[in-house]
Order: C-alpha cells, then sequence, then structure tokens
C-alpha cells in the first residue's frame, strides 16, 4: 500500500496504491477545522484520487479478439 520504495525491490515486485498524501492530509486539516469551528457537526467523507502501480505480482489477462 502507497507504492513503497521497496515494493519494487522485492520478487516478484510487489503491486501496490500510490495515495496522496499531501492531499490526504490537507483534506483531514481543512475538515478539523471545520469542525472545529462549528461549522460541520456531522461527519464528512472526501474519496480522494488514488493510482494502481501494477507489477509482477498481479496477474495480467490478455483480452481475446
Amino acid at each position: 500500500y502507497d507504492d513503497i520504495q521497496y515494493s519494487g525491490w522485492v520478487f516478484p515486485p510487489l503491486t501496490t496504491v500510490r495515495i496522496q498524501k499531501h492531499e490526504m492530509g490537507f483534506e483531514a486539516f481543512r475538515m478539523l477545522l471545520s469542525r472545529l469551528s462549528g461549522k460541520r457537526k456531522k461527519t464528512q467523507r472526501k474519496i480522494l484520487p488514488v493510482e494502481i502501480i501494477i507489477r509482477d505480482s498481479s496477474l495480467h489477462f490478455q483480452k481475446e479478439v
């Protein structure tokens, strides 16, 4: 998870998911400030984009023609 550097060094290289940690931290801080200021009383949910990094630990399927 999080496409750590070592993921590509092991055998087989591991498929991982890359997250945007900076954006996640920014959104968490923004939500916290909103909650502390009393502007938001309900739980918030924010979906952030991720990127899958496919390496040799995943099976590759070939599309039939």
